[in-house]
């Protein structure tokens, strides 16, 4: 009993750091290229991470990395750094994964 609220307690705590850090990201990416181009950018990443996870199935991290990446460098051509690419992809990764342990079918 004493482990379940414990466990509980440190489920919380990490949503709760994830909630700040995604939100500091997007308040990161607001400065730098504006609110209405933030989603537009980042549902295009989530799409591209979601196609990947389709086409390349699970455990193949590292070329669903690489797909996604390269696919949105293309897309988004100069208009975002690598680092921005990579904030938005971890992002959205971090979003599908935590729907996905919600819904009960992360493996």
């Amino acid at each position: 009993m004493l482990k379940d609220i414990l466990m509980q307690g440190l489920t919380i705590l990490i949503q709760l750091v994830v909630l700040f850090v995604m939100g500091a990201l997007f308040n990161y990416l607001d400065k730098k290229i504006g609110d209405e181009k933030i989603k537009k950018y980042y549902d295009l990443a989530k799409k591209a991470v979601q196609a990947a996870e389709q086409y390349f199935g699970a455990g193949k991290g590292v070329e669903k990395k690489a797909w996604v990446t390269s696919y949105l460098k293309q897309k988004f051509g100069d208009k975002l750094s690598p680092v921005d690419i990579d904030l938005l992809l971890e992002s959205a990764v971090h979003e599908m994964n935590l729907f996905l342990k919600d819904k009960g079918l992360e493996k």
